[in-house]
C-alpha cells in the first residue's frame, strides 16, 4: 500500500519516451541578435501542464496503459530594462504579457509518455502530472533552446536546472 496517491503514480509509471508535439521560434522584424550581449535581454520564462490522459492499448491478448503529459514552455526576450523588470514578471506569470517589445520568442510543447500495467487513478495521475512529469521533459527543454538560440544567433540563455509547472487551473 502507497502512503499517497502520487507515490502510486510513481510506483506503476515507466517513462517510455519525451518528444516534441510542436514548436515555433521568431526574431522580432527589427532586431538583429548579433550585436546584442546577452545583457541586452530580459528573459521571460513560461512553464505549465497543458493536459494529461490514460489510454489502454489492447494488443492481442495483452493490454496496457500509456500516460501522456503534454508540458507548454517558452522563453521570451525582451528589451533589458530594470524599471519593467518585475512589472513584466508578474504579467508574464499570470498571462498577461503583451507581444510588444518582444525581441524573440522560443515556445514547445513536449509529451512525456508512460507505460503502466495498471490504472493507479484519476487524483494520482494527476498529481504525477503536475509534480513529475516536467522533470523527465526539463532536460529536453534546455537543449532545445540551446540549440535554437544558437540557429537564430541569440546570446547563449541559461535555462534554470528546475523549474516547477504552474497547475493549469491556477493560470
Amino acid at each position: 500500500m502507497t502512503d499517497s496517491p502520487i507515490q502510486a503514480a510513481i510506483d506503476c509509471l515507466r517513462i517510455h519516451g519525451v518528444s516534441v508535439r510542436q514548436s515555433s521560434a521568431w526574431l522580432a522584424e527589427d532586431h538583429d541578435p548579433r550585436f546584442s550581449p546577452v545583457e541586452a535581454y530580459q528573459p521571460q520564462f513560461k512553464h505549465h501542464v497543458d493536459r494529461s490522459y490514460l489510454m489502454e492499448v489492447r494488443e492481442a491478448e495483452t493490454s496496457y496503459y500509456v500516460f501522456r503529459v503534454f508540458i507548454g514552455l517558452g522563453l521570451r526576450l525582451l528589451p533589458a530594462s530594470p524599471a519593467r523588470e518585475g512589472e513584466d514578471r508578474e504579467k508574464h506569470e499570470a498571462g498577461e504579457a503583451e507581444s510588444d517589445g518582444v525581441l524573440a520568442q522560443i515556445e514547445a510543447t513536449f509529451v512525456a509518455e508512460y507505460d503502466t500495467d495498471t490504472d493507479p487513478g484519476a487524483e494520482a495521475l494527476e498529481a504525477f502530472a503536475q509534480r513529475n512529469a516536467s522533470y523527465h521533459v526539463w532536460p529536453y527543454w534546455r537543449e532545445f533552446v540551446s540549440n535554437q538560440c544558437a540557429r537564430m544567433e541569440l546570446p547563449r540563455v541559461v535555462i534554470p536546472t528546475v523549474q516547477f509547472a504552474v497547475p493549469a487551473d491556477t493560470q
